[in-house]
């Protein structure tokens, strides 16, 4: 990294969802490690410690927040916190979701919706919620979701994966011509599946 990408992020704020694990916490080191103060937003409470760890490790400043993305009031109290903690929210960062791949002949009601409801849903309502705060800083911002190949390619197993991984593809687009004018950038990031 040369000497001047260092610290790129500095006087920046993210907000992760599922930020202590996977994407999202090698999100919040990266950025930690430019200068940026991240807030890990995620429902598995014993991560915490270790992930907290790893962020302050690369000289970040760091908070912990139990969330639950598929509840707005728990969404609303993560991003006042955070709000609260470092001033405001530059960047999201949509990681919490869910890798499920149960095929049609086992797909219940209740399993799709679920599956929608986490991956779509959640990302749904934590970027209204940036959208809202970033509108409240009018200093634009960014907006990063993370979907999946599946959602670009048919996969074996997982339809239910599968289309709300897609949703997020097309979600991004309209958001990204949306508030393209606002200095909103929303970006969406598909990571392979196997």
């Amino acid at each position: 990294m040369a000497a001047d990408e260092r610290k790129r992020f500095a006087g920046k704020t993210a907000l992760i969802t599922g930020g202590c694990s996977g994407i999202g916490l090698a999100s919040a080191i990266r950025m930690a490690a430019e200068g940026c103060n991240v807030a890990l937003c995620d429902k598995n409470t014993s991560a915490f410690k270790e992930a907290k760890s790893r962020v302050e490790e690369v000289g970040g400043r760091c908070l912990t927040i139990e969330t639950d993305v598929t509840i707005e009031k728990s969404l609303k109290a993560s991003f006042s916190k955070t709000v609260g903690a470092f001033g405001g929210i530059d960047i999201l960062v949509t990681s919490a979701g869910t890798g499920d791949g149960t095929k049609i002949r086992k797909l219940t009601s209740e399993k799709w919706a679920w599956v929608l409801d986490l991956n779509l849903g959640g990302t749904y309502l934590a970027c209204r919620l940036a959208v809202e705060e970033m509108r409240r800083k009018k200093k634009g911002g960014a907006i990063i979701t993370i979907s999946s190949m599946g959602g670009l390619i048919a996969v074996y197993g997982g339809p239910a994966f599968a289309a709300s991984k897609g949703g997020i593809i097309h979600f991004t687009k309209c958001l990204a011509v949306e508030l393209a004018k606002e200095n909103i950038r929303v970006n969406c990031v598909c990571r392979v599946s196997y």
